[in-house]
């Protein structure tokens, strides 16, 4: 909410997530984070503008299943447990 439309990622669930945003012109780096000792399921997040999201497992990219709402594509987060981050690519 402090850049309001400027900002590139958000968390459309609201939660104790703390949500990290990179970005370089071409893609979109997101680190989310549970900050409490229960899981977090069915959370949803958006990026501006990106064709495709995936989840980042070890090795492995997941592609998200996401759609379009004003600009934004939003997705469900993989289940985030207590304090362990989980990192996902936008494209």
């Amino acid at each position: 909410w402090l850049l309001g439309e400027k900002q590139t990622a958000k968390l459309v669930t609201p939660g104790k997530t703390l949500l990290f945003v990179r970005e370089n012109g071409k893609s979109v780096g997101l680190c989310v984070m549970q900050m409490t000792l229960d899981k977090g399921t069915g959370m949803e997040a958006a990026v501006k503008g990106a064709k495709k999201v995936f989840f980042l497992k070890g090795n492995e990219k997941i592609e998200l299943p996401a759609e379009e709402k004003d600009g934004w594509t939003v997705f469900t987060l993989p289940e985030l447990e207590p304090y362990a981050p989980v990192f996902l690519l936008a494209e």
